[in-house]
C-alpha cells in the first residue's frame, strides 16, 4: 500500500513538472526561481536515485550522445544531500551556471561538501542540464585514442 502510494506521488510530480512547461512565460529563461525549481527536482531525483526522471533533465545536446539505457547503466551516485550554492543567469545567451554542493558516500565513506559547476541551458521553453558527454565517462572505461 505504501509503495502505491509512493508511486503515485512520483508520478503526480512528473505531471505538475511537466504541466508547468505549460505556463512558463515566453521569457522564462531570465527567470532564476524557474532555474532553480528544475535544479532542486533534478537533484532530488538523484538524491532519490530515479535516473530516468534524471535523464529528462538532460539537454538535446547530452541525448543525442549518450542514450538512456547507458545513462541509467552507469548512474551509480549514492547522493546523500546536496544544496545550491549559487545560480548565474546569462540570459543573452539562454544558459546559466549553478554551483552545487552535496555529499556523497563511497565505498562506506562519506565526502561532504564536494562542489560541482553545472551548465544549464534553455532549450524548448525549459532549463536542462548539459553535461559533458566525457564527463559521464566511467573511469573504468579505456579512454578513446585521439582524446
Amino acid at each position: 500500500m505504501l509503495e502505491r502510494k509512493r508511486g503515485g506521488m512520483i508520478l503526480l510530480l512528473v505531471f505538475l513538472s511537466a504541466c508547468s512547461t505549460l505556463f512558463v512565460s515566453r521569457e522564462g529563461y531570465k527567470d532564476e526561481m524557474l532555474l532553480r525549481r528544475r535544479v532542486e527536482a533534478c537533484w532530488r531525483a538523484k538524491l532519490n536515485k530515479n535516473w530516468t526522471v534524471v535523464y529528462k533533465f538532460m539537454c538535446q545536446n547530452y541525448k543525442k550522445h549518450v542514450s538512456k539505457d547507458r545513462f541509467i547503466a552507469s548512474a551509480n551516485l549514492n547522493l546523500t544531500g546536496f544544496r545550491i550554492q549559487k545560480v548565474r543567469l546569462f540570459p543573452e545567451e539562454k544558459r546559466a551556471k549553478v554551483l552545487v554542493s552535496f555529499d556523497i558516500e563511497v565505498m562506506g565513506f562519506a565526502f561532504k561538501g564536494a562542489r560541482i559547476s553545472e551548465d544549464w541551458v534553455w532549450e524548448k521553453g525549459n532549463w536542462f542540464v548539459c553535461p559533458s558527454p566525457e564527463g559521464f565517462r566511467s573511469l573504468f572505461e579505456p579512454k578513446r585514442k585521439g582524446k
